[in-house]
């Protein structure tokens, strides 16, 4: 995933991401499709990789979560 840049307002850092076709993380979990587990390892190291680099630029990110389906 690419990112374009940044923008900071008043209250807000705004980080500008490439589009992923096929939604979010937590609507490809939820989607009723299984993941292989090749992809569930490409994908958890992406994450920790990310995590990994924003921390190095003592940058927090404060809401990593796939999403919370409601269960009914």
């Amino acid at each position: 995933m690419q990112s374009f840049g940044w923008y900071e307002g008043p209250l807000t850092l705004t980080i500008a991401m490439e589009y992923f076709v096929l939604g979010d993380l937590g609507r490809q979990i939820h989607g009723g499709v299984a993941l292989s587990e090749q992809d569930a390892q490409d994908i958890t190291t992406q994450i920790l990789e990310g995590i990994r680099v924003m921390h190095q630029n003592r940058i927090s990110h404060r809401d990593l979560k796939p999403g919370v389906r409601p269960l009914f």
